[in-house]
């Protein structure tokens, strides 16, 4: 490569970590919910949290060069988040790449879940699952 420009560099970030989960998309649609048969079903909204990709990296390739020195890194090196999802939710962790205790995130619809009544009549409304 003989031009006297810098180029974008087109591998992907390497890394640890969620590169900006602020532009993780989020898609939320209408279901209807039916119950045990006789209980009348209600709307509810099913929210999912998207897969992420790596971002660009943010490093340009010098004139000349056909490659960067160092590694690849993303236009946020320094925020990257937790790859870890909750196993309840599927949500990525909102804390640090790297962080020390439990994981923490916005929790979805919690689908992998079961909730267990103490009787028969045990009725929890909508959206109190904290």
């Amino acid at each position: 490569h003989f031009c006297n420009a810098y180029h974008k560099c087109t591998a992907k970030c390497e890394q640890d970590g969620i590169c900006d989960l602020g532009g993780v998309k989020r898609s939320v649609e209408k279901r209807r919910f039916q119950p045990a048969p006789g209980e009348e079903d209600f709307e509810y909204e099913y929210a999912t949290q998207e897969n992420v990709e790596k971002e660009p990296c943010s490093v340009k390739i010098p004139p000349g060069q056909l490659n960067h020195a160092g590694g690849h890194v993303c236009k946020v090196q320094h925020r990257h988040t937790c790859k870890i999802r909750c196993p309840q939710c599927g949500y990525h962790c909102t804390k640090p790449n790297g962080h020390m205790g439990l994981h923490e995130t916005h929790h979805g619809n919690m689908r992998h879940t079961v909730f267990i009544g103490e009787s028969d009549s045990t009725r929890v409304p909508v959206g109190t699952h904290a």
